[in-house]
């Protein structure tokens, strides 16, 4: 995640790259399909319970957090702002995001067993 943002902050340097951005959103969207497709491939009803409780929280916000991210450096592109008020602005996020990710790293594993 944190080289999605990455990717984000470089595609954030010049307008012609603001395309990329929704590259970049697209594909998290994907990865968060395939995840509840695995998911519910796997264990079944048990996996879609699994993926509508667990994963699908998580994903919105880090759905959320994303276009925050690309929202503030489409706008910084936009209008020519400082790099360094780009990397104030995300801060929020991008913190959120890693702690999200710590959560769902530790939940998920530990909550499979459970509807499976």
């Amino acid at each position: 995640m944190i080289v999605m943002f990455s990717l984000i902050l470089l595609f954030g340097l010049h307008r012609y790259m603001i395309p990329l951005h929704f590259l970049a959103v697209i594909y998290r969207g994907f990865l968060a399909g395939y995840k509840i497709a695995l998911l519910t491939g796997l264990y079944g009803a048990g996996g879609f319970f699994n993926a509508v409780f667990f994963v699908l929280p998580f994903e919105l916000v880090f759905f959320a957090s994303l276009s925050f991210v690309t929202v503030c450096a489409i706008d910084r592109c936009l209008t020519f702002g400082k790099f360094g008020t780009l990397l104030v602005r995300i801060l929020p996020g991008v913190c959120a995001v890693i702690v999200f990710a710590i959560f769902e790293a530790i939940l998920i594993p530990s909550f499979i067993p459970l509807f499976g």
